[in-house]
């Protein structure tokens, strides 16, 4: 540049700086080409896989995935995450049935003592069990290949508890999912002994002076009513998890 500004001759300026300007746009073109051919090899993909994944839901026919004994389990779609290339399912119908903690209440925790942090999902029993024994018991090793996290932030608006925060590969809906279900998504098979099934999450009492401990969500199987029962009560249990959407490729 220097050299240009101290010449005596401007045609060769002006001609070196157009050449500079043609060099760059051309390889910028080549870049900005070969991008173009990148995500529309992405798009391809997504799009053959995404089309399995909606034939399949279109038939309005559950997922087989899973079993318990000799009982192939059945799966609602309930979300689609094309470009993460992930499947969220949810179990049609109730597979363990369990206490949300053992203890509930009389067994504390945390440093503070607060009564909250020892329900709340992350330290609950029905969590590690789901996800060691349970998920162990459920899925065979092929299908595990396919599972993946999930990264789950519950309690978000509890004062107390807002850091509820765990990876799992099995999990309970949060309240916010439940709540976007169509109702016959919600509702579900009981059994005699009981008629509800766990969310995920304790119902919030902010900072209150009842002296009130909280309770979890739970939801009636029969009429998908929303209600909230205490950690030692023994509830039904349907399952959530996060799969790959190759499975659905090689599997459909």
């Amino acid at each position: 540049m220097k050299e240009f500004l101290v010449s005596d001759n401007d045609s060769d300026f002006f001609a070196k700086i157009e050449e500079i300007r043609r060099k760059t746009l051309a390889e910028y073109a080549e870049q900005f080409e070969n991008k173009c051919k990148q995500w529309d090899e992405i798009l391809d993909k997504k799009e053959d896989q995404f089309t399995l994944l909606l034939k399949e839901r279109l038939a309005e026919k559950p997922i087989g995935f899973g079993s318990s004994g000799d009982k192939k389990l059945e799966w609602f779609v309930i979300g689609v995450d094309p470009f993460q290339s992930t499947v969220k399912m949810f179990l049609k119908e109730p597979q363990y049935q369990t206490v949300f903690k053992d203890n509930g209440y009389t067994d504390i925790d945390d440093d503070e003592m607060c009564p909250e942090l020892s329900c709340s999902w992350m330290g609950s029993d029905v969590r590690k069990y789901l996800n060691t024994k349970g998920y162990s018991d459920t899925f065979s090793d092929a299908e595990k290949q396919f599972i993946l996290k999930t990264r789950r932030h519950l309690n978000k608006d509890d004062f107390v508890i807002p850091n509820d925060i765990s990876e799992d590969y099995v999990f309970l809906l949060d309240l916010e999912e439940f709540l976007m279900l169509p109702i016959e998504i919600q509702i579900c098979g009981a059994n005699v002994e009981c008629n509800f099934y766990w969310l995920a999450e304790e119902k919030s009492r902010g900072w209150d002076d009842t002296g009130e401990l909280p309770q979890i969500y739970a939801v009636e199987c029969d009429t998908g009513k929303l209600s909230n029962r205490a950690g030692t009560d023994s509830g039904l249990v349907r399952l959530g998890i996060t799969i790959s959407l190759d499975y659905f490729k090689e599997n459909i």
